[in-house]
């Protein structure tokens, strides 16, 4: 493999990007023991920096140092789990004093701050670059022409692009010439709705960069008001994608949404395989656990939280970080390539509905469904108690009473559940700061 190299420097470095990126688009198909091989190696390289340079790794990690100075990676799991408040609490500890030569360029990103308060993040350009890489492998899976402009609606990081960058307003590989590729086009979520389809309805055909339910309101509005959007494709980040979405759009904008799963702290973890749906880690880039309640390493089949340790950011080392979601490992994937895979993404525990019979289940509503019974297209179900569920429903008259019934009949049917159904109107859905909105959670 090559190692990822620094951005906003000279053209020579897109030539070894491109390597990085061919070594990807190579090393998929290896066997899961050399991609394994590669991972630990370069895993190497991290901890021997973050034991002599990174304050809160500094005793962990001499518990496991070899006395040739390497690192015994069968005792990993003695290594601290740590979440967002752990570094929130002692930011200045997991900084690096001294970068390693080449490794000197650091750019800042924050959390979207919908797990609570936001956190500033340094991250390495080179691991930009690896996550940079990767997503070109997405792009290369899922057949994107690059010459078809991107729009992203996005927060965070959406900006103006910078006027002193021309490699700024485009998308996709750098190495690529500009006139093969498409404009790179921003604008913030917090848009409003109709602010963003009219901006969409400007571009042309493009391809769509957001959240999965701003995909799915963004579909709803349109028809709502009658506009067509020429969306090429969508891909969608930032939250768990379900069948409801993916079917809304195809219905509506006629198009495919795919997935990746990414976080502010790990870069991009896991990308959507196109043949079969499950979702490939990108283990050349980071090392990736699925752990259980009670602490042990999920197996195939078994779920549990998603622990990731990214392998290039030598600024800010983020050992075994844990994040809320929750996910299902899987065994392997018919597709031919070697990259394990998660085989469900089931998101924050607090999409889980858990039921006075016992059961718990993240559940899957459909739009269709409750277009049908209520004719609104708009709704939120939150789980108040295990045997009551309130549905809100969108700038709607009050349904009738043959409504009620069956929307009620409808979403025990679903949960496969007795439950009290309430049913309510509202003016407007909330939304966290960075956009997310779920249309199924529960609230106590």
């Amino acid at each position: 493999m090559v190692a990822p190299m620094q951005q906003h420097e000279t053209p020579e470095r897109y030539f070894v990007a491109r390597r990085f990126h061919e070594s990807l688009m190579r090393s998929q198909w290896l066997g899961a023991a050399k991609i394994m091989a590669y991972q630990e190696s370069q895993l190497q390289q991290m901890l021997h920096h973050a034991a002599s340079e990174v304050p809160y790794y500094a005793e962990p990690l001499s518990r496991l140092r070899r006395a040739d100075g390497t690192f015994d990676l069968s005792r990993w799991d003695e290594l601290p789990i740590i979440s967002r408040s752990d570094v929130a609490a002692d930011w200045e500890a997991f900084q690096a004093r001294n970068l390693p030569p080449g490794h000197e360029g650091i750019i800042s990103v924050t959390t979207s701050g919908s797990e609570g308060k936001a956190l500033e993040l340094r991250k390495t350009r080179f691991e930009h670059t690896g996550v940079a890489c990767a997503s070109y492998r997405y792009a290369d899976w899922f057949g994107y022409d690059y010459k078809i402009p991107l729009a992203m609606i996005r927060s965070g990081f959406i900006r103006p692009a910078d006027p002193n960058d021309p490699e700024d307003r485009l998308w996709g590989p750098p190495w690529l010439d500009a006139a093969t590729r498409g404009a790179r086009h921003r604008l913030p979520i917090s848009a409003p709705l109709d602010a963003q389809i009219d901006w969409l309805a400007g571009l042309g055909r493009v391809y769509l960069n957001t959240l999965p339910s701003n995909a799915m309101a963004l579909a709803q509005r349109s028809e709502a008001r009658g506009v067509k959007l020429q969306i090429a494709a969508i891909m969608a980040v930032g939250e768990r994608l379900s069948a409801d979405v993916r079917d809304e759009v195809l219905r509506v904008l006629g198009c495919r949404i795919s997935d990746v799963y990414a976080t502010a702290e790990a870069g991009l973890i896991a990308i959507e395989c196109p043949d079969t749906g499950a979702y490939h880690l990108q283990s050349e880039i980071s090392k990736v656990e699925v752990i259980a309640g009670d602490g042990h390493v999920c197996n195939p089949g078994e779920m549990g939280h998603l622990v990731a340790t990214s392998l290039y950011n030598f600024a800010m080392p983020l050992i075994r970080s844990r994040f809320n979601d929750l996910v299902t490992l899987g065994a392997g994937c018919p597709c031919g390539r070697g990259l394990p895979v998660i085989s469900k993404i089931h998101g924050r525990e607090s999409g889980f509905f858990h039921l006075a019979n016992g059961r718990s289940l993240v559940p899957e509503f459909s739009t269709r469904r409750i277009r049908e019974i209520t004719g609104v297209s708009f709704w939120q179900i939150l789980q108040t108690a295990p045997a009551a569920v309130t549905v809100r429903l969108q700038s709607a008259p009050q349904p009738s009473e043959s409504q009620r019934l069956s929307l009620s009949q409808y979403v025990q049917e679903t949960l496969g559940a007795p439950v009290m159904v309430t049913i309510q109107t509202v003016d407007k859905f909330p939304t966290t700061k960075g956009g997310k909105f779920y249309p199924a959670m529960r609230t106590f």
